[in-house]
């Protein structure tokens, strides 16, 4: 797995009537901060084209995803799982999109690292519409950590997710945010 190296977050000085610019605060302060907003980060995104996952009642089950939107650093297996490639901050966004069933709950959750994290749920009582349930995050991975997205429903029979008409897809979006600053792994 090959590691991508991110330029540190850049510290912006505050000016002050009569300093001297020297070649060290320039670059600092422009060279840096610009290679910084610039840098090749990792972004990745993945969605369920083809593939529909069978939820079976109260179970959390993970999602499956087959065509990737983006995927800058290689991060998705082809069972929709992410793994880490830059140890950062990440903006996870997702949702699971259920077929028209009876009334039930639906939830859907983070699968970090291996471990149960970060809940959402929605309640339908419409039998007659697809229903969807969102979760977004700010979740911090070290570079090896996985993340993947798990539903779940009391509907007392198995649910299958949504794939048709274009729109009313499961995804999951991953979006590099920054590096740690001030947080211990």
């Amino acid at each position: 797995m090959a590691l991508y190296n991110q330029p540190n977050i850049p510290f912006v000085k505050t000016w002050n009537t009569g300093d001297n610019i020297n070649a060290a605060d320039l670059n600092t302060q422009i060279r840096d901060a610009v290679a910084f907003l610039t840098a090749h980060k990792p972004h990745a995104g993945m969605f369920a084209q083809n593939v529909q996952t069978t939820v079976p009642n109260n179970a959390w089950t993970t999602i499956a995803f087959d065509t990737a939107t983006v995927d800058t650093h290689g991060g998705f297996s082809s069972s929709g799982i992410y793994t880490a490639q830059v140890s950062g901050w990440y903006q996870c966004m997702a949702a699971v999109v259920f077929t028209a069933d009876t009334s039930f709950d639906r939830a859907i959750r983070f699968l970090y690292n291996g471990t149960a994290a970060f809940c959402g749920i929605a309640s339908c009582k419409s039998t007659a519409i697809t229903t969807g349930v969102t979760l977004t995050r700010m979740i911090p991975l070290v570079a090896g950590q996985t993340l993947a997205l798990q539903g779940w429903h009391n509907a007392g029979h198995n649910v299958n997710t949504e794939n048709v008409n274009g729109a009313e897809r499961s995804y999951l979006d991953i979006a590099f945010f920054s590096q740690f600053y001030g947080y211990t792994v």
